[in-house]
């Protein structure tokens, strides 16, 4: 008898430090995806703002040397590099702000409404949006609506070039509809890059569809049919 209660209780140490090692592998891991979601970030910043301010530099050099043959023109050019500098201290922000810690106690509407409201004011296009929830709402896949909805701003702002984008999502059946719309330059093909292909990803293994549209001068559209009864 006591052989066996001894047993049991060895079991159960045993069984204690595997789940605690469980438990520091999930962490680990956890960390692993935030710093990779951060470098990523990270790359965009470079990207986006990188490019940006060799145009800002471009257009500067331009003005320089109008100024003394066509001082109309190198006024143009540097108005030209000022906006081109605006643009890329916004996206700075925006791509800074898409870093922050999200505060765990708002619920999703609320959540959704303040990224877009962000966005509107620091990324200076126009945003319009309608989230018709239940107030206090909170669902398993919160994290995953939120980061389909940052990406999908993210990739209208660096590849769409739009000037207004559009937000819908309601529930409807026991499943989150969701529409984002941009007024960018579209595309006949579309070629769908990490950040894309990971909310695609996302939203499928939650049991989720979705796609994509695009044509040439129509923006580009994602939708999104999520359930949240499982």
């Amino acid at each position: 008898m006591e052989n066996s209660i001894r047993e049991i209780e060895e079991r159960e140490v045993k069984l204690r430090v595997a789940y605690d090692e469980l438990r520091s592998a999930y962490r680990s891991l956890e960390e692993v995806a935030t710093l990779r979601e951060r470098n990523r970030i990270a790359r965009e910043i470079h990207d986006t703002v990188g490019h940006t301010l060799t145009t800002v530099i471009v257009e500067m050099e331009a003005g320089k040397m109008l100024a003394d043959r066509d001082t109309c023109k190198s006024r143009e050019k540097y108005a030209m590099a000022q906006a081109q500098a605006v643009k890329a201290l916004n996206e700075m922000r925006y791509s800074v702000r898409m870093l922050a810690e999200e505060p765990l106690n708002k619920d999703l509407k609320q959540e959704l409404i303040d990224v877009l409201e962000e966005t509107a004011v620091h990324a200076g296009i126009t945003v319009k949006y309608m989230v018709e929830l239940p107030e206090g709402m909170k669902t398993p896949v919160d994290d995953l609506i939120i980061r389909a909805l940052k990406e999908g701003i993210s990739n209208s702002i660096r590849h769409g070039k739009g000037t207004a984008l559009f937000f819908k999502l309601d529930l409807h059946q026991g499943s989150l509809h969701i529409l984002f719309q941009d007024n960018g330059v579209g595309c006949e093909n579309i070629e769908t890059g990490f950040g894309l292909d990971n909310m695609k990803k996302g939203i499928e293994q939650a049991g989720g569809e979705i796609c994509f549209v695009s044509e040439p001068g129509e923006g580009f559209e994602i939708k999104i049919e999520l359930p949240v009864n499982n």
